[in-house]
């Protein structure tokens, strides 16, 4: 029935996006270099545009934290109460639904900085979840807890791609997307290989560790950012 429910998910998406208009933009002509070249090139407008950079850079740290989160959860069950990974995930789709609907309400052209808050906001109801659910023994507050963190990592998520897009040169994007998802693929495995030797996957303070760390990377990154534009101006 899950994968009944799966496909038709799936029909039902496909149908909505035969509804749209979809624009293509394409790069201007460049003249031919190699992969090597695109490369160096898209590094050297990264250096030059450096609060993408600093955007760019502050994702894929959060990629990387995010691997420890994603390796501990199959484990709820043990670090809270028999059936909590099942609703974490229920609570997960939840949250990323409600975020994707509140990003339309946000203005398409965010400031880098409410990236930086939006994962430090993110962090809090992650490093609560633990206490809340020793204090009371009741997974109703990590459940909200749960939802409330992959609400604000959707939206983070939508914003960002959409940061990238208004903020890119035309002429660079293609090979800014690429520096993009090449970092999420080495970071993700690197994430996941590090917390496993730091952490306890059993243990629910793990959560109060990985909620901090996302607050204060968001923090030191908006004080970076800070710092690299008054020295712009």
């Amino acid at each position: 029935m899950a994968l009944l429910l799966d496909g038709l998910t799936f029909i039902i998406s496909g149908l909505l996006i035969r509804q749209l208009d979809i624009l293509f933009e394409t790069e201007p002509p460049v003249a031919k270099q190699s992969n090597f070249s695109k490369i160096k090139d898209a590094f050297k407008y990264l250096l030059a545009e450096k609060n993408i950079l600093i955007v760019i850079v502050f994702a894929s740290v959060i990629n990387f934290i995010l691997a420890g989160y994603e390796l501990i959860l199959p484990f709820a069950s043990f670090a809270f109460s028999k059936n909590a990974y099942a609703f974490f995930l229920t609570a997960e789709s939840v949250g990323g639904l409600l975020g994707a609907v509140a990003s339309n309400l946000i203005r398409k052209e965010l400031s880098s900085k409410y990236l930086f808050w939006i994962i430090a906001v993110a962090g809090l109801p992650l490093a609560v979840m633990s206490l809340l659910y020793q204090v009371s023994h009741w997974l109703f507050g990590p459940i909200i807890c749960i939802t409330l963190f992959n609400f604000c990592v959707s939206v983070f998520n939508i914003q960002f791609m959409t940061y990238i897009q208004t903020n890119a040169d035309m002429t660079y994007i293609g090979r800014v997307f690429s520096i993009v998802f090449t970092a999420a693929i080495i970071f993700v495995p690197l994430g996941s290989f590090f917390f496993q030797f730091v952490m306890d996957v059993k243990d629910s303070v793990d959560y109060l560790w990985l909620g901090g760390l996302l607050t204060f990377v968001a923090g030191l990154a908006s004080v970076i950012y800070s710092l690299n534009q008054r020295r712009a101006e």
